[in-house]
């Protein structure tokens, strides 16, 4: 009987663990298939003309400015964009911002640069 029982087990867990490649399998190829479609559709469009939030401010409001609420969410890429902004030529009520939850070293520059412009951070 423990025999069979133990059949039944390995039989169930082989089973799990084929659906679980089987799964990931699926996964990856919609991955890829939506990695190409990024593409065509970019490919299609051309390039994407961006600006940098001073570029923006300078365009549409002038310096120097005070902005009571700035958000910033760019996956990452917060440091890059804290480095961009004259804090000699704007200022901000608050900054409502992610932080880079992948790179320590990004993450404690990012802080470490707000905080020299004598702005508070809350972590939450």
């Amino acid at each position: 009987m423990q025999f069979a029982v133990a059949l039944v087990n390995a039989e169930a867990k082989a089973q799990q663990e084929a659906i679980e490649v089987a799964r990931q399998k699926a996964v990856e190829e919609a991955s890829e298939e939506a990695k190409q479609e990024s593409v065509e559709v970019a490919e299609q469009k051309g390039p994407i003309q961006c600006l940098t939030l001073i570029e923006i401010i300078q365009k549409h409001v002038g310096m120097p400015t005070f902005l009571d609420v700035f958000s910033l969410d760019v996956e990452g890429a917060e440091l890059d964009e804290y480095l961009s902004i004259y804090f000699s030529q704007v200022d901000f009520g608050f900054i409502f911002a992610e932080q880079d939850g992948r790179s320590k070293k990004k993450r404690n520059r990012s802080t470490n640069l707000v905080r020299k412009q004598r702005i508070h951070i809350f972590r939450g």
